[in-house]
């Protein structure tokens, strides 16, 4: 049975108790004593202060012995408050403590109140050990009030990730309660949460004095102009955030430009992203007089199909004076020939952009033929996608002779751009020289056989390429033959996308026999191919004796049981291949 004392005052305890930071000697406080060791729970407050509030974790703090069995927590008054059991006690606290793996929490469905309890006083625990937590389901107002009482007085959680939970503004007011108090979470996502401008506006009031917070994801939540203008506003202010995601948050011209102003005066956002709002011209030309003089920003995400002519004109002219962005994204937007032209002539003397992303635009040969142009006189651009665009075979044609001469673009996206035979063997040739390019994405280009024995020719030589992407083309068993030829000698690749193309047994078996010698390969995919037993069976003698392939996928092939066997047997010699679908 637990000995109870209250007392106006502190009151004596044993000597492992010990009194949470920052309580005031005259708050009430109450002991629940026996031989155990003592644990911090929720206090109960006096009658007078329950009459203007209801208790709060942080606020009266209570030392309550460890015990097996429930203890009932009794106020100044000597009135019993509320039967809670401690920490031991709780099996729910000892399975939600049994999940948490190297300081992470994960919890992926509806949470019940009896599990939200025990999940708060493990956070309320000085010394819980848990510095990411993940909830992924459906919160109440009072799960969320609970949650937030528990980050008031929490010390050890860096990470809070509520993605999906329809929080609503209700739960993003209490979360502002709490990051006004919190002093070491640095990462809070809350993407998708059903928040509207009310609950942006209070988590711009806790923008304002937070002072731990460097990550905030607010995508998916409407927050409409007056909600990014209240961001804008605690921008203005805040010292630390350095990454503010408003993805599809119902932004127009008006929030973008509030952003604008904001990013003159701040001093530490270094990543922006604004993708999918309903940003246009004004909005665009407002960030771009921003990008002139602020120096801190460099990644600034503008998908979204608002972006055409007049827009990349804006960012052009930025680009041009710009020293701090070092990543753009532009995908999924209007951009034309004549955009990629305005665009082009910024990179020749543009000094700090390595990333650029066009993909899926409508970038055809000329706006191909431009960049191509830039590319050989820019000196820092070392990823460039233009993926899902219609560049052709002359565009590829012109970027093969850029790269000729290019020094520092080491990652190259073309998927889906219809570069054919010529395009292919303009690139096959550069790749024989070429000494930058680690990673090439060839996908849905209608390779075919003839198109790829010249490319696996010139990975023969090839001395720098590490990742090859060739998935959804129709190189057949053919292709899959010269690949092999060129696996046998090649030392760079570890990569290698087979996906969706038509490969068979006897390719299959090509690549078993490749497999044997090769000694750099480490992911192979081929998935959704025609592969049956025999190529299993051909794989698998390959399996038992390579050392070096660590991820495997023949999944949507046609193994049957007999291959799936063979597999399966390989996989228990070779210890190496950790990741294997079928």
């Amino acid at each position: 049975m637990y000995h109870v004392e209250s007392s106006a005052r502190p009151v004596s305890v044993p000597e492992q108790t010990e009194r949470l930071s920052g309580t005031s000697p005259n708050e009430p406080v109450i002991s629940l004593k026996t031989d155990k060791d003592t644990v911090l729970l929720q206090a109960m407050p006096s009658p007078d202060s329950l009459k203007s509030e209801a208790p709060a974790i942080n606020k009266y703090p209570v030392f309550i012995e460890k015990s097996k069995d429930s203890s009932t927590a009794v106020g100044s008054d000597g009135v019993a408050k509320a039967a809670l059991p401690s920490i031991e006690s709780s099996p729910e606290m000892r399975r939600l403590t049994g999940l948490i793996v190297d300081g992470e929490l994960r919890l992926k469905r509806n949470l019940s109140q009896s599990t939200m309890d025990a999940l708060c006083r493990i956070l309320a625990d000085p010394d819980c050990g848990v510095s990411k937590l993940v909830l992924h389901g459906r919160l109440s107002v009072d799960s969320m009030r609970m949650l937030s009482d528990a980050l008031k007085v929490n010390r050890t959680l860096t990470a809070l990730d509520l993605h999906g939970n329809e929080i609503g503004n209700a739960g993003a007011h209490l979360l502002s309660d709490a990051l006004k108090v919190n002093r070491t979470l640095t990462a809070l996502d809350l993407s998708v949460n059903g928040i509207s401008r009310d609950g942006a506006i209070g988590l711009s009031e806790a923008l304002k004095v937070n002072q731990t917070l460097t990550t905030l994801n607010l995508g998916g939540n409407w927050i409409y102009d007056t909600g990014a203008i209240s961001l804008s506003e605690a921008l203005k202010v805040n010292q630390t955030l350095t990454t503010l995601d408003l993805a599809g948050s119902k932004i127009d011209d008006a929030g973008a430009i509030a952003l604008s102003e904001a990013l003159k005066v701040n001093r530490t956002l270094t990543r922006l992203h604004l993708g999918s709002n309903e940003i246009w011209n004004d909005g665009v030309a407002g960030l771009s007089n921003a990008l002139k003089v602020n120096d801190t920003l460099t990644t600034l995400i503008l998908t979204g199909k608002q972006i055409g002519d007049n827009a990349v004109a804006s960012l052009s002219e930025a680009l041009r004076v710009n020293r701090a962005l070092t990543t753009l994204d532009l995908s999924n937007n209007l951009i034309t020939d004549n955009s990629m032209r305005m665009l082009s002539e910024a990179l020749k003397v543009n000094l700090t952009l390595t990333t650029l992303d066009l993909n899926h635009n409508k970038i055809g040969f000329y706006g191909a033929a431009s960049l191509s142009r830039t590319i050989k006189a820019n000196q820092t651009l070392n990823t460039l996608d233009l993926s899902y665009n219609e560049i052709g075979s002359e565009g590829a044609v012109s970027l093969s002779e850029a790269l000729q001469g290019n020094q520092t673009l080491s990652k190259l996206f073309l998927s889906s751009n219809k570069i054919g035979f010529k395009g292919v063997a303009s690139l096959s040739k550069v790749l024989q020289s070429n000494r930058t390019l680690t990673t090439l994405d060839l996908s849905r280009n209608q390779i075919n056989p003839n198109s790829l024995a010249l490319l696996s020719e010139a990975l023969k030589v090839n001395q720098t390429l590490t990742t090859i992407d060739l998935s959804d083309n129709r190189i057949g068993n053919e292709g899959a033959a010269s690949l092999s030829k060129a696996l046998n000698v090649n030392q760079t690749l570890t990569a290698l996308d087979l996906t969706g193309n038509l490969i068979g047994n006897e390719g299959a078996a090509s690549l078993s026999e490749a497999l044997m010698v090769n000694q750099t390969l480490a992911t192979l995919n081929l998935d959704e191919n025609k592969i049956g037993d025999v190529g299993a069976a051909s794989l698998s003698e390959a399996i038992q004796v390579n050392r070096t392939l660590t991820a495997l996928d023949l999944s949507y092939n046609e193994i049957g049981d007999v291959g799936a066997a063979l597999l399966s047997a390989a996989r228990k010699i070779n210890r190496n291949l950790t990741r294997f679908n079928m």
